[in-house]
């Protein structure tokens, strides 16, 4: 019995880490918030002065309760090393009462805390990353969009 249920959990967790998920494309984060949620989005390339960065994206509703920024860039490496960043820049001033959620697969980062009152996310796919610095009350909206978008 011990064996099949071993053998079970191995394929379970082989299967489990070999699922890739899908980056979202900059044309459809800006539908993801246009079309489908009336929230706006606006190209920030002007504001980045980084030549790795192909593509940067501000998506926010009409409340601006909260934004999500989405990157493009020109390798996954750099992608990694950005997500890696925001990582430990939320990591940098937590308190000491947080709570933080963390995924990492073969394509796909996922890093959240709420701490002080804020939700602070940054999600990765490939040659992508979102960046979430919002306040705490609005978790269940971001994580609404996150899912949609693939990145949770």
């Amino acid at each position: 019995m011990k064996k099949i249920l071993l053998v079970i959990f191995l394929v379970l967790v082989l299967c489990g880490c070999s699922i890739k998920k899908s980056n979202v494309s900059t044309k459809e984060f800006c539908e993801t918030f246009t079309k489908k949620n009336g929230y706006c989005y606006s190209n920030m390339d002007e504001y980045s002065d980084n030549e790795n960065v192909l593509d940067c994206y501000s998506g926010s509703n009409s409340k601006e309760e909260f934004t999500i920024i989405y990157y493009k860039f020109d390798s996954i490496d750099y992608a990694k090393s950005v997500f890696n960043d925001f990582k430990y820049g939320f990591i940098k001033y937590k308190s000491s009462k947080y709570n933080e959620n963390q995924i990492n697969l073969l394509n796909y980062n996922y890093y959240s805390i709420v701490n002080n009152g804020y939700y602070k996310v940054t999600s990765r796919i490939d040659d992508t990353v979102i960046y979430i610095d919002a306040e705490e009350k609005y978790i269940d909206k971001i994580n609404k969009y996150l899912k949609e978008l693939g990145y949770l």
